[in-house]
Parts: structure tokens; C-alpha cells; sequence
């Protein structure tokens, strides 16, 4: 029963690492978008300066980036649940990984004088992975609700 907190832990260090890689690329998606953003107000900033270009333009520009910007929410939430799908595979996949570990775990225990190798301890670590990899799962999931429920004050307060 010892193995059954190692597990636990290995399954949350597994789950952690994959949340960790999936916020990297949340985070470089996101400067990619600050500096779309950035070149955009660069670009309006220019075209201020001259009035008549302006109107003539730039206005056309603005009304096309609103629709892009409404496009690339509506991707975003896309990509959103798509993630949470690729989220549960990540946590299969560490289970799988965490499972076969603990098999490999309990067949060198076999060789080792004064250790057995049981069925029941492979059982055990397996469900210490999976309650931590539950565990992983519900930060997870309400971390993704309190930023939804912040993006929706944002629109609300942008839609007054």
C-alpha cells in the first residue's frame, strides 16, 4: 500500500508536465495574438495622423478586424473544447504510462530477495495514478470555469 501514494504522485507529476506543456502553448498563441494586436494599432496609429486616409481606409480596416477579432473568439472557443477532448487523452495516456509502470515496478520485485511481486499492488498503484490524475482533472477543469466566467464579465462590460 505504500506504492499507492508514489503512484499518486507520479500520476499528478505526469498530468502536471502535460498541463504544463498545454500552457506553454496557450501562453505563445497568446503573444502571437498581442502582436497581431500591437501590429494593428501600429498601423491605425499611422493612419490617424492623416485624416482623410482615415475615413476613406482605415475605417473599412477597423470593421474588418471586429469581424476577424468575433471570428478568432468563436476559434478560440473551438479551440477550447477541443483542448479539454486532447486534456483527457493526455490523462489516458498518463495512466496507460503510469500502469505499465507499475507493472514494470512489481516484475523487478519479482527478481529482488525479500520482495514479492502481487497483482494487488499493481491494482493499488494504478488507482493511487488515477485519483491523482482526478485530482489533476478538477483543478484543471475549475481553473477553465473561473476564466470563463471572467471572459463573460469582460464581454458583458464590452456589450454595455
Amino acid at each position: 500500500c505504500a506504492h499507492f501514494t508514489e503512484y499518486a504522485v507520479l500520476g499528478i507529476t505526469v498530468n502536471l508536465y502535460l498541463w504544463m506543456c498545454y500552457r506553454m502553448e496557450m501562453l505563445l498563441s497568446r503573444k502571437k495574438k498581442a502582436k497581431d494586436i500591437q501590429r494593428t494599432e501600429e498601423k491605425l496609429q499611422k493612419t490617424v495622423k492623416q485624416k482623410a486616409v482615415v475615413q476613406e481606409n482605415v475605417l473599412p480596416e477597423i470593421r474588418n478586424i471586429k469581424e476577424k477579432v468575433t471570428a478568432q473568439e468563436s476559434a478560440t472557443q473551438e479551440t477550447e473544447q477541443k483542448m479539454e477532448l486532447s486534456i483527457w487523452n493526455f490523462i489516458i495516456r498518463a495512466e496507460i504510462f503510469c500502469a505499465l509502470y507499475a507493472c514494470s515496478d512489481e516484475f523487478h520485485q519479482y527478481f529482488v530477495p525479500g520482495r514479492s511481486c502481487k497483482f494487488f499492488d499493481v491494482c493499488v498503484d494504478s488507482t493511487g495514478t488515477f485519483f491523482g490524475a482526478l485530482l489533476f482533472w478538477g483543478i484543471f477543469h475549475l481553473r477553465e470555469q473561473k476564466r470563463e466566467r471572467k471572459r463573460q464579465e469582460i464581454s458583458k462590460k464590452s456589450k454595455s
